[in-house]
């Protein structure tokens, strides 16, 4: 049998689904089997020998014309009932292993000591009391303090940013990640990402998605509070429409992340001017966990 030298285990079968069949005219001493082996994407084929029905390499009895069903998994290459295989033998050899750990399991606890070890890393002094509490939630969503030496924000952007929120703004985000993330009710977030008008709009206008969602955001414009943590040509195309005279949102949280853009379009917010209130982060890093964390903390009390 083709399988014979690498399957010696007893009842080893192919990795793939086929009939066992006894042939009528063996001997007593000889079974002849034939294998209606089914590999995918071909067409069957017959692989057929001659073994000795006492032999090791022999599978256990089945059914004539039965078919074995394959389990998933590098385990279930058995017949029903065989459990052994790798992760099974991994596990019997870590049986009697002590794999209990030491570690904080208190929700409240972890973020007390996360925000106690990031002002104790970070020189908070330079940043204005209000801006404080974002600054520390950016570090703890990156687990990076250093990230705060590239942070850069407008004079009235904390208030400005709280006040929307309070009064029920919508929240304007470029991608789902960063939209589960913020921990607002999500009827006020607006995502249009995966519309299907944004993918026409993208491909007549020959443009990205991201940059073509943004084209569906002039309704809700309007002293909305908007996230952008993904794409770069999001927000590039949000600070055209506002020079072409689109109503301003009342903050622009800009934290686009990648090696293309993402510095630029940083650095075009923090020069746009015209009275438009920001917080971004220098460079190329960013991320939908920083904006919503960015959203999080200025909804939050603390």
């Amino acid at each position: 049998m083709p399988c014979r030298r690498r399957y010696r285990q007893r009842g080893a079968l192919l990795p793939h689904r086929f009939t066992l069949a006894v042939s009528s005219r063996c001997r007593a001493e000889q079974a002849v089997c034939s294998l209606w082996h089914f590999p995918w994407a071909r067409t069957r084929r017959t692989l057929s020998g001659t073994v000795c029905p006492w032999s090791p390499d022999f599978p256990p009895r089945q059914s004539p014309s039965h078919t074995l069903p394959r389990k998933r998994g590098r385990e279930g290459w058995g017949l029903s009932g065989e459990t052994e295989g790798p992760a099974q033998r991994e596990r019997e050899g870590q049986a009697g292993l002590d794999l209990s750990y030491a570690y904080i399991r208190d929700p409240a606890e972890i973020s007390r000591r996360s925000f106690t070890l990031i002002r104790e890393e970070v020189d908070l002094a330079r940043f204005p009391r209000q801006m404080e509490p974002l600054a520390v939630r950016l570090a703890h969503a990156a687990g990076d303090s250093a990230i705060l030496g590239d942070l850069e924000w407008s004079k009235g952007a904390i208030a400005a940013g709280r006040k929307a929120l309070a009064m029920g703004a919508p929240i304007l985000v470029d991608a789902g990640m960063t939209a589960a993330g913020i921990m607002i009710d999500a009827n006020r977030i607006v995502c249009t990402l995966r519309d299907p008008e944004t993918a026409q709009l993208a491909a007549a206008e020959r443009t990205t998605r991201s940059a073509a969602a943004v084209e569906r955001w002039r309704p809700h414009l309007p002293g909305a509070v908007v996230a952008i943590g993904n794409a770069p040509t999001a927000l590039f195309r949000l600070l055209e429409l506002l020079a072409c005279g689109a109503p301003k949102p009342a903050l622009v949280l800009g934290f686009p992340v990648g090696f293309v853009g993402a510095a630029e379009a940083k650095a075009a917010l923090a020069t746009f001017g015209r009275g438009l209130e920001f917080v971004t982060l220098r460079g190329r890093r960013g991320g939908s966990a920083l904006a919503a964390a960015a959203v999080n903390a200025l909804a939050s009390a603390r």
